[in-house]
């Protein structure tokens, strides 16, 4: 892939360690992942991005897990990759990604900062 592929990411409910969707009965089988390969494929694990940033958002009303995974990429990357590690007010895990679309909303004017 070219090196400056994607210059920016924003993640709205990220999984960034995939371990403990290995455990999930509703989705293991299906996703058939062996340890090894959450491992690798997890992005919590994998070096930090040389360039580009990347602002994680999650909804404030999402489980503890998908806030932990929040920080946890924060804390694996650094804050000059995580720029932006936030929860979005008032928002469930069906309902943070709107939150792209609302003008008002600091995702949204996240996200345009990050286009440039």
């Amino acid at each position: 892939m070219p090196p400056q592929l994607a210059r920016a990411a924003v993640p709205v409910s990220g999984l960034y360690h995939l371990e403990p969707l290995r455990r999930a009965r509703f989705l293991a089988p299906d996703l058939n992942l062996t340890a090894a390969c959450a491992l690798q494929l997890s992005p919590a694990h994998l070096p930090s991005p040389q360039r580009g940033r990347l602002a994680a958002f999650v909804g404030a009303d999402e489980s503890a897990g998908f806030r932990r995974r929040a920080q946890l990429i924060r804390r694996a990357w650094g804050d000059a990759v995580v720029t932006t590690c936030e929860t979005v007010p008032g928002d469930h895990h069906m309902s943070a990604l709107h939150a792209l679309a609302g003008p008002e909303a600091r995702p949204h004017r996240v996200t345009l900062q990050l286009l440039g």
